[in-house]
């Protein structure tokens, strides 16, 4: 649940900066917090984003280039998301979506699976 929600964040986060409606439609399929157990209402996208990325293994261009990958395999647009997590400095993004992801498995009292 941790790196699903660490791919999540970081897609907020550029959401702000691209505002690309697509993302906007994703993110909200993605949502962990629109549930009262604090997990994603939507199984499928679950599945298909929770080993999207290992953020104990992986490099920051690793993540952001398997995350761009997978929104890539989408049938929506999202040509300045992707080209942002490409180019864009991410560092700050993956630690911010780092804090924000261990403070939601806090509150929620999620353990991994």
């Amino acid at each position: 649940m941790k790196n699903y929600l660490i791919c999540y964040y970081i897609l907020q986060q550029c959401m702000f900066e691209t505002l690309e409606d697509d993302l906007t439609i994703l993110l909200s399929k993605m949502s962990p917090e629109l549930t009262d157990d604090g997990r994603p209402a939507d199984e499928k996208i679950y599945k298909r984003w929770k080993n999207t990325i290992d953020a104990d293994t992986m490099s920051i261009d690793e993540i952001t280039k398997a995350i761009a990958h997978r929104l890539e395999l989408t049938a929506y647009d999202f040509k300045k998301t992707i080209k942002l997590l490409k180019s864009g400095d991410m560092e700050y993004y993956l630690y911010q979506a780092k804090e924000r992801a261990e403070e939601f498995l806090s509150e929620y009292e999620i353990t991994e699976e």
